[in-house]
């Protein structure tokens, strides 16, 4: 929820995240069609593609791959 509502992702579209089981990794994996499959507004999907973008420029490779094994273990 933190990281949806630092996005500026309005809390009416939460739900849509919980009801397709989407974690914090899942987020890394959506595409535009993904984001336009929820029914999310324009700004809010490319706002989600920018964080993607810039995550995957700028993090460290094995964070992301920690991420996913602390996200399945759970």
């Amino acid at each position: 929820e933190a990281l949806l509502e630092s996005l500026g992702i309005n809390r009416s579209h939460w739900s849509k995240f919980y009801e397709q089981e989407i974690r914090l990794y899942d987020l890394f994996l959506l595409t535009k069609s993904d984001l336009k499959e929820l029914g999310l507004p324009i700004a809010a999907r490319n706002r989600i593609l920018a964080f993607q973008n810039y995550y995957k420029k700028y993090s460290n490779p094995d964070h992301l791959s920690a991420l996913f094994k602390q996200q399945t273990a759970s």
